[in-house]
């Protein structure tokens, strides 16, 4: 992936307001306290902080299963 202004620059930024934005520090730093990343408690605090970022970003069904499943194959690749 390309990090520079052109790319970058092309990406939408939402910001959250001040309740979203709570919800997302608090789910992150339970993400952080978290040891063991493969854990349920860690699978399931991720899940919420997606559901939230796809909800600010109004993400519909299909893009969302376009990003996990393209999540899923860059993972694999990662941990194969």
């Amino acid at each position: 992936m390309h990090t520079d202004k052109t790319y970058i620059g092309r990406m939408p930024i939402v910001y959250p307001n001040k309740e979203i934005n709570k919800k997302i520090n608090k789910i992150v730093n339970s993400l952080s306290s978290i040891e063991d990343k493969y854990s349920e408690d860690f699978k399931k605090e991720y899940n919420r902080l997606n559901k939230i970022i796809y909800n600010l970003y109004n993400l519909n069904e299909q893009e969302i299963k376009i990003i996990e499943e393209s999540l899923k194959e860059v993972m694999s690749k990662k941990n194969g």
